[in-house]
């Protein structure tokens, strides 16, 4: 997509912004720590709710791929996630956005373009069937203002892959887990 779009400058200056590590140490700080910080939401709020702490036991497994040893899905997350999805939301799509509109619209836009995106898999996924619409929306709005915070043009696209992976790994393949000892 981004070759047809942006041509082989914009592929180029995305592959050196994809390993880029310079600067920018408390992004990348809250890359790592923000979707820890949402997994430890989800424990309190299911604490509030069931009046119970949930069993945390499986922390950073699969429910789908439970199969996987932990550190494999972790690495499978953060390629096919991270470098795969989020490199095209914020990586391409948001910068390319920002050229043309303010940061906060190019990010409404593509949280807009990932909302439309999504939904199917609620319908194919077995982790997205048991997650509570309000917990996608939670999500959806923490990487929107991610992506207002950390993207622009010329910025790395580590750290959204990172945030990105982390949100998969702790948001979106855990929190079902948790909802499910509840059931």
């Amino acid at each position: 997509m981004t070759a047809l779009i942006a041509g082989r400058v914009r592929i180029l200056d995305l592959l050196r912004r994809m390993v880029a590590v310079r600067g920018r140490l408390r992004w990348r700080a809250l890359a790592a720590l923000g979707p820890l910080v949402l997994f430890a939401i989800a424990v309190f709020v299911a604490r509030l709710v069931d009046g119970v702490w949930p069993d945390t036991s499986r922390f950073g497994a699969s429910v789908e791929y439970a199969f996987l040893p932990v550190l494999v899905f972790w690495t499978a997350n953060l390629i096919f996630y991270g470098f795969g999805e989020e490199i095209g939301w914020r990586g391409f799509a948001q910068p390319t956005l920002q050229f043309r509109h303010s940061t906060l619209r190019a990010a409404v836009l593509v949280a807009a373009a990932r909302a439309a995106w999504h939904p199917p898999l609620f319908g194919i996924t077995p982790t997205y069937r048991t997650m509570p619409a309000a917990g996608f929306i939670v999500v959806a709005v923490f990487h929107a203002v991610f992506d207002i915070a950390t993207t622009t043009p010329a910025t790395t696209t580590l750290i959204p892959t990172l945030m990105g992976a982390g949100i998969t790994i702790v948001g979106l393949l855990v929190i079902p887990s948790l909802l499910k000892s509840r059931a």
